[in-house]
């Protein structure tokens, strides 16, 4: 087995473990992606869940945004015979931790390799007008734009971890973002 990539600001142990205050999974059938709208019923679900804990409604919205764009994302990108997508939901302290899991392609993880290059290299703000620039001119579906309004807008802390899958060809794919909880 080979050992995993870690992209980005990717840690598990910290907030993924046995001691989170608040611990929710989630597995996702595949068959959802037809039916975007179940996406944000899943996201919903995880702010209704964790307003009962923070009452902020700002926050809820901020989390059901998250949610929804990394379900939406996994989905987007998942491939192979085993069609879900499991995501976690952690909280420790004023860390918050959310974390999808899906399987895709070697073609879709050198591009999320690429994505996480440019992003340690460049400003902010000037990747993402460069991403909506070629997503406009090339029509890209994997333009990496909802990611980049995650940490732009949200200031997220993105985390990627890639695994070989034991399906042939495929990655097991984990997308972590954690954010500092506010009131």
């Amino acid at each position: 087995m080979t050992s995993p990539i870690l992209l980005g600001h990717y840690d598990h142990d910290k907030i993924f473990n046995e001691n989170a205050d608040l611990s929710l999974d989630f597995l996702v059938p595949i068959t959802f992606s037809t039916y975007w709208k179940r996406c944000s019923i899943v996201a919903d679900f995880f702010s209704n869940y964790q307003s009962q804990f923070d009452c902020s409604s700002k926050n809820q919205m901020i989390l059901s945004t998250i949610v929804n764009e990394l379900v939406e994302n996994a989905m987007k990108f998942s491939e192979g015979s085993h069609k879900h997508v499991s995501i976690s939901l952690r909280q420790h302290d004023s860390i918050l931790g959310i974390e999808t899991v899906n399987k895709s392609t070697s073609d879709h993880v050198n591009n999320l390799k690429a994505f996480i290059e440019r992003l340690e290299k460049q400003d902010i703000e000037n990747l993402f007008l460069e991403q909506i620039q070629s997503a406009a001119i090339s029509n890209m579906d994997d333009s990496g734009l909802g990611l980049l309004t995650l940490i732009k807008d949200y200031n997220a802390k993105l985390g990627i971890k890639l695994t070989p899958s034991t399906e042939k060809d495929l990655f097991d794919v984990f997308i972590q973002v954690t954010l500092k909880q506010t009131n």
